[in-house]
C-alpha cells in the first residue's frame, strides 16, 4: 500500500488522510473557563460593560499582539514570549471589535514566583503594545463596585 507522510498525517493511496497519532487521546474540555472564578466573573463583566463593549473570554495573546520586527525569524523570537498564553478576558469596542482592555483573574497560583514573573512579562508586552491590563485577585473580582470603577477608569484612558 503506497502512502505519503505530511506533518504527521498518513495519506494512503486512497487519498483519505489519517493522523499518525491516536485520536482517542483528545477530548472536549468540560468548560471554556479554567476556573470557577472566571466562570462567575464573566456574566458580571458582560453586564458592567455590555452597552458599548463586547467581552471575549480566553483569548490567545497572539490574537492581540503582533511583533513589529519585519522578519520571520525576528517575529518568531518575539512570538515565543506570548505563544501558548491567553488572556482571561478581553474587552473590545462593540462596533469595531478593537481590543481596549485585557483582564486577568489571578488566583493563588499567580503568587508563585515563576508564574508572577511570566505575568509581569506579559504586562510589559501589553504596555509596549498600548493595551492596558487589569489584574484582579479572585477576591477583588467579587467586589462589583471595585471592578466597575477600575474597568471604566481604564476604558476611559
Amino acid at each position: 500500500m503506497a502512502y505519503g507522510m505530511l506533518r504527521g498525517i498518513h495519506v494512503p493511496a486512497s487519498g483519505k488522510a489519517t493522523p499518525a497519532y491516536d485520536l482517542g487521546e483528545y477530548g472536549k474540555k468540560p468548560f471554556l473557563f479554567d476556573t470557577a472564578a472566571e466562570f462567575h466573573f464573566f456574566p458580571v463583566l458582560e453586564e458592567l460593560v455590555g452597552g458599548d463593549y463586547r467581552v471575549f473570554p480566553q483569548v490567545n495573546y497572539s490574537h492581540l499582539i503582533v511583533p513589529r520586527t519585519g522578519s520571520w525569524n525576528g517575529d518568531r523570537r518575539y512570538r515565543s514570549h506570548i505563544e501558548r498564553k491567553s488572556a482571561d478576558f478581553v474587552v473590545c469596542d462593540r462596533k469595531t471589535c478593537v481590543p481596549r482592555l485585557v483582564i486577568d483573574l489571578d488566583g493563588g497560583v499567580h503568587r508563585r514566583p515563576n508564574v508572577h514573573e511570566k505575568d509581569m512579562e506579559i504586562d510589559a508586552v501589553l504596555r509596549a503594545a498600548g493595551l492596558p491590563i487589569l489584574r484582579l485577585t479572585n477576591e477583588e473580582a467579587g467586589d462589583r463596585e471595585l471592578v466597575k470603577t477600575k474597568v471604566l477608569e481604564l476604558l476611559k484612558s
